[in-house]
């Protein structure tokens, strides 16, 4: 059986608005994959940083104007 997603876009909203978005991701088993938070401040791991630096690229190869 297929499973039902639901649709988590804001009706009428320009998604291309440079905006804050907040992302969730869910890794198997719930591992800190990506890093921890260690009095209050992210520690990443070797995953983390390599994630941390190509979203940081995003806007290199997809310009808002």
């Amino acid at each position: 059986m297929k499973k039902s997603s639901k649709l988590l876009r804001l009706e009428g909203w320009d998604y291309r608005t440079p905006w804050y978005y907040f992302i969730t991701i869910c890794t198997k088993d719930r591992e800190h994959y990506f890093g921890e938070i260690r009095n209050g401040k992210i520690g990443l791991t070797g995953q983390g940083c390599a994630a941390w630096y190509f979203w940081n690229q995003i806007p290199n190869h997809f310009p808002t104007e």
